[in-house]
This record gives structure tokens, C-alpha cells and sequence, in this order.
């Protein structure tokens, strides 16, 4: 056995290290490798290892011939776009049992515009299709395109449409943009250290084929943002001058001045994160709103703004920095006085519907939940995609971005004011984009050493029941290959389904009762102010470490005994094990969001600083409470 165990981890290794230099996922081809090899665990020795060289074999072949014809299974790309489709996946199949958000995410596929385009499409209905965007507003034109080619792959009536009408503007427009969908299909959406030269090469090849497409646009029918637009995209991706976006973007101006998408594009060209200069996207945003008339959508562009500066800082891991960005006073002062240019406009297009989706999450950001609530309302339930997936949580959101607008609903609905500026001192004689590269001080001693310590950190007693977790998924397959289970499990067998059951059930009842007294703590103590809410906090935070231990007695034997009930179990047992599981990890995850919030909890009180400090310490680094 000993020298099965030996192959069999050669074999593995093997073939991990070999995936990985090809740029592939090891870890998941041995995993199906394992997956393979369970119905041979019976086998005596030499049939055993004959299978393990024999599976091994078959996996390398089976990666090459898929990769011959471009189909790597389990490249970077590959694998975000798998693990996509599967969190979207689960989260259909969690609405169809009845799990399903509270809210509903627009999708503007489902518009009529949309529906009579792709109806156009499939129908071959050239010269009908290319009317009616020819007649559509700029905006929505540009919308019902967008939505249309949003789909996996190249359609093959695109193509049709080029081939049977080479003269017409509109198929090169709608064919272009798809490219530049394409390509960055073929990228991915990660850090140019995680496409491999294959996706490179791909992406580079889609949007030269993208931009010629585009530029005969123009030459056929120069009447139209789109194709600028979707030039400015591509001039990003290959990386021409910055004047060439400039240029783009003033000539889809003169066909639509207040054209949404290419000022967000704009926005996006001269943002730090694709080389811009340090506040040149806010006089971008600023010039736009101010050139554009009362209640105009563009003045959700200095919004878009905003979150983009967010994210760049997060992108730079500046943690504390972007923590507090949206709190800042001239952030918040920004976004109120930019908000007011649109405040009392209605849902009149679907650009104001994105404008005003781009305040909310601002406004959420910014903890001006009064504003927040406002814009809500004015909402009445017509949520987008964007920028709510930048929230990530609670757990749940991973499956459908509307659990994240439920999420940040939820905590709207328990606070009362608005927390209140963090004022950042810079130097009076320097330019905004000077002061902005300079340190900055506040009058708030938290905006500095508070949001260091306020980091999230797992308690002291995480760490050692991952060590269990690990020493029993390892003890296992090792008495499994050992042959011992027969005789130190027998007694398990028969009761371990029950044992799990109940250990699953307290596990849950310990999450649920552990997340109401958080909730009613939060809706009473945004933040530290007095004695009443540090005595509060230190009872929450009490009753929370000794639930963790309660979490460890029960997930330790809850873990003991769902493996045992996996392996000895009925198919029905197999379900409600693996079901439970699911159940209480993403009980779990949705727990965690509301405990991180509260370990980050502001001190608004010097005085109280030292002993909330001593309390988190305890609480982070203890298993038991000393306070």
C-alpha cells in the first residue's frame, strides 16, 4: 500500500506541475484525476496502479487534444468564465426551488428594443433591423447594441448580416463592437499577469478586427457615436496615444453631445489605472455635468468618477485610503452638489436609471444614508448590474447581485443618521492634484491608525479548526489506503447521519441567533459614542467568542461525522450531507458580512478609543474574553 500511496502522489504531482507550465489549471485536472480513479479503490495492487498510470495518461492526452483546438478547460481564463457560469448557474437553480433576492436586477435584453433586435436578427430581416437603429435615439441605440451582442462567442447572424450587406454601416457597427465584447472574452477580466499569451493573442486579434470594422463604419455612414465609441475601447486595449482617445471622443460629441457611454469611456481612458493623470477624470466628469443641461443624465458621470477613484485605490491596496474615500468631506461635498443637478428629475431614460443607480451606491458607500434612502426610493425597484457587483457581499451576492443591493437595502433600513465627515486638511497654496498626492491628516484620529486596526481579522480560534479540518480530511483517505476504517468506525456508522444532522442544526441556530443580536446592536450603535454603546459592544462581542467555540465544538464533529455519513451513507444521506453542508457554509459567509461590519465599528469618542481597541484585541486574538 505504501508503495501505492508513493505512485499515486508521483503520478498527481506530475501531472500538476506539468498543467501549471502549460498554463492550465493543475489543481483541477487532478481533481477530476481523483475523481477517476474512486471506482478503482477496490482493485487489487497491480490493476491499482496500472489505473493510476493509465488515468494520468488519459488526462495529459485529453488536456493536449483540447488544447490543439483552443479548448483548454481549465486556463485562467477558462476558469473564471466556467466559475461564472456556475455561480449563475446555482443562482437559477436557487430561484427555481424558491431562494431568490427580494429585488430583481434589470436586464435590458428583455426590453422592447431589444426583443425587436434580436427578432430582426434571427429573422435575417436586414433592411427592416438596420431602420430601426437607424431611427433609435443615440443612447438607446447604443444601449439595444450592447445588450444584443453580449452573448458568449461570435453569432453566426452577424456575420450573415455582413456577408449579404457589406455596404451597410449598421452591420459593421453592431459586428465591431461584438469584437471588442469578444476579445475581452478571450482576455478576461484579471490583471495582465493572469492572460495567458494564447488570450493575449486572441484579444489583440478581435479588436484589430474590431477597429476595421468600425472604421469602415464610418466610411460607409459617418453619422453615428457608436463606432468612436467603440473606438475609444480599443484605443485603450492596444494602447495608442492618448490623443487618439481625445480625438475619438470629440467626434462621437458632434453626433451626440450628451452620448452616456462615451463619457464613461472617457472616464475610464484617462483614469489612473489606464495611465491617466492624477485628476484629470474628475475635470472630465466636472466638464461634462456642467455643460450639460438641468437634470441631464451626465451628471451620473461624476459618480462613475468617484467609484472608479475607489477602486483604483483598491486595485493599489490602499486599504485605508479607500476605506474612508467615500467618507471624506470633499467626496461627500462633491457628490451632494453634483447629485443636486439631477435630484429632481425622474426615471426618464435608461442612462437616468444608471445615473441615479450610481449615486445610491455612492450614497451607501458614503454612510449619507438619509440621501441614500432618497434615491431608493426614487429607484422604486429598478436596480442595474453595475456598480452594485463591486460590493461583493454578503455571500449570496456571488450568485446574483441583487442579494448585494438586498444586502445594502437591508442595512439602510436599520440605521437612522448619517455618520459624519472625515475632514481631510491639505495645503491651501497646491493644486487639487497635488493634494491629492500628498498625505493627508484628519481631524478624526481613526481616519489614520482606527481603519489599520479595523482591518478584518479572524478570531485566534479559526486558525485551529482549519487544522482539524485538514488533520481529518487527511485521516481518512489515510485509514481509507490503511485499511482501519472497518474496525474504528464501526460504531460510527449507524449514527453518524443523526449526529451530523444535529451538529448542522445547532450550527445554524447559533448563525441565525448570532446575526439577529448583531442587527438590532447595529440599528441602535452605528458607531461608539458613549458608555451605553462600549457596553453593548463589549456584551456583543462576548457573546460572539463563546459562540465561536460552540462553532468549533459542533463543526468539528459535524465535519467527523458528515464525512463518515458521505462514505457509509445512502444516496438520500449523500444529498441532505452535501445539502447541509451548502446550507450552513453559505449561512456562514452571510453571517460573516454583518460581524465584519460590526469589528469595524467607528469610535466617534476619544475616550473610548483605548478600551475599544483592548476589546477588538481580545476579541481577535483570545478565545476567551477577558473584559
Amino acid at each position: 500500500m505504501n508503495t501505492e500511496i508513493i505512485i499515486y502522489l508521483a503520478v498527481m504531482a506530475a501531472l500538476y506541475f506539468y498543467l501549471n507550465w502549460r498554463e492550465s489549471s493543475g489543481f483541477m485536472w487532478i481533481c477530476i484525476y481523483f475523481l477517476i480513479l474512486i471506482p478503482f479503490e477496490d482493485y487489487k495492487p497491480f490493476n491499482f496502479v496500472y489505473a493510476i498510470f493509465g488515468t494520468g495518461a488519459a488526462i495529459g492526452i485529453t488536456y493536449e487534444i483540447l488544447n490543439y483546438f483552443g479548448k483548454d478547460l481549465f486556463s485562467e481564463v477558462s476558469f473564471h468564465n466556467l466559475f461564472q457560469k456556475a455561480l449563475k448557474l446555482i443562482g437559477r437553480v436557487l430561484k427555481i426551488v424558491g431562494v431568490k433576492p427580494k429585488i430583481t436586477i434589470l436586464d435590458f435584453q428583455e426590453t422592447d428594443g431589444a426583443k425587436k433586435t434580436i427578432g430582426y436578427l434571427q429573422n435575417s430581416q436586414w433592411l427592416e433591423l438596420e431602420a430601426y437603429l437607424k431611427h433609435m435615439e443615440s443612447n438607446d441605440r447604443h444601449r439595444v447594441i450592447e445588450s444584443v451582442i453580449e452573448v458568449e462567442g461570435r453569432p453566426k447572424a452577424l456575420d450573415k448580416w455582413l456577408d449579404e450587406r457589406p455596404h451597410s454601416a449598421m452591420a459593421h457597427i453592431a459586428s465591431g463592437l461584438h469584437y471588442i465584447h469578444w476579445a475581452w472574452e478571450a482576455r478576461g477580466g484579471g490583471l495582465g499577469s493572469t492572460v495567458s499569451d494564447k488570450g493575449i493573442g486572441l484579444f489583440f486579434e478581435r479588436l484589430f478586427m474590431a477597429k476595421e470594422q468600425l472604421e469602415r463604419a464610418i466610411e460607409l455612414e459617418n453619422k453615428y457615436a457608436d463606432p468612436y465609441v467603440g473606438l475609444m475601447s480599443i484605443a485603450m486595449g492596444t494602447g495608442i496615444e492618448r490623443e487618439e482617445i481625445w480625438s475619438y471622443f470629440a467626434k462621437a460629441l458632434v453626433h451626440c453631445e450628451n452620448h452616456y457611454s462615451a463619457h464613461s469611456s472617457m472616464i475610464n481612458a484617462v483614469a489612473e489605472k489606464w495611465g491617466g493623470e492624477e485628476g484629470e477624470m474628475f475635470v472630465v466628469a466636472h466638464q461634462a455635468a456642467s455643460k450639460a443641461k438641468e437634470g441631464s443624465h451626465l451628471a451620473g458621470i461624476i459618480a462613475e468618477a468617484h467609484i472608479e477613484q475607489w477602486l483604483y485605490l483598491q486595485m493599489c491596496e490602499e486599504d485605508e485610503q479607500a476605506a474612508i474615500y467615500f467618507r471624506e468631506q470633499s467626496v461627500r461635498d462633491d457628490l451632494r452638489n453634483a447629485y443636486e443637478k439631477i435630484r429632481k428629475t425622474g426615471l426618464e431614460s435608461a442612462e437616468h436609471i444608471q445615473a441615479f443607480n450610481n449615486y445610491a451606491f455612492c450614497f451607501y458607500m458614503a454612510d449619507l444614508n438619509s440621501l441614500a434612502k432618497e434615491v431608493i426610493t426614487k429607484l422604486d425597484g429598478n436596480y442595474v448590474e453595475h456598480p452594485w457587483d463591486y460590493l461583493g457581499s454578503p455571500f449570496m451576492a456571488n450568485f446574483d447581485t441583487a442579494y448585494a443591493i438586498d444586502y445594502a437595502i437591508e442595512q439602510l433600513g436599520v440605521v437612522t443618521t448619517d455618520l459624519p465627515d472625515i475632514v481631510v486638511h491639505k495645503g491651501l497654496d497646491k493644486t487639487d492634484s497635488e493634494q491629492k498626492s500628498d498625505g493627508a491628516t484628519t481631524h478624526l484620529s481613526e481616519a489614520s491608525d482606527h481603519y489599520n486596526r479595523r482591518v478584518f481579522k479572524a478570531p485566534i480560534i479559526v486558525p485551529l479548526f482549519i487544522l482539524i479540518v485538514v488533520m481529518i480530511s487527511i485521516g481518512y483517505p489515510v485509514l481509507e489506503y490503511l485499511g482501519n476504517t472497518e474496525e474504528m468506525w464501526e460504531d460510527l456508522k449507524s449514527s453518524s447521519f443523526l449526529i451530523f444532522l444535529l451538529c448542522e442544526f445547532g450550527l445554524l441556530g447559533i448563525i441565525f441567533t448570532g446575526r439577529k443580536h448583531l442587527v438590532e446592536f447595529l440599528a441602535k450603535y452605528p458607531a461608539i459614542h458613549n458608555q451605553e454603546s462600549i457596553d453593548a459592544f463589549k456584551v456583543i462581542a462576548r457573546t460572539n467568542m463563546f459562540s465561536t467555540l460552540m462553532v468549533f465544538l459542533f463543526g468539528a464533529l459535524g465535519l467527523l461525522t458528515g464525512i463518515a455519513a458521505m462514505i457509509y451513507g445512502g444516496w438520500t444521506e449523500k444529498i441532505i450531507t452535501s445539502l447541509a453542508f451548502t446550507a450552513v457554509s453559505v449561512a456562514t459567509a452571510f453571517y460573516t458580512g454583518y460581524e465584519q461590519r460590526i469589528k469595524q465599528i467607528e469610535c466617534l469618542n476619544e475616550k473610548f478609543e483605548d478600551e475599544l481597541e483592548s476589546v477588538l484585541d481580545c476579541w481577535f486574538n483570545k478565545a476567551f474574553p477577558n473584559f
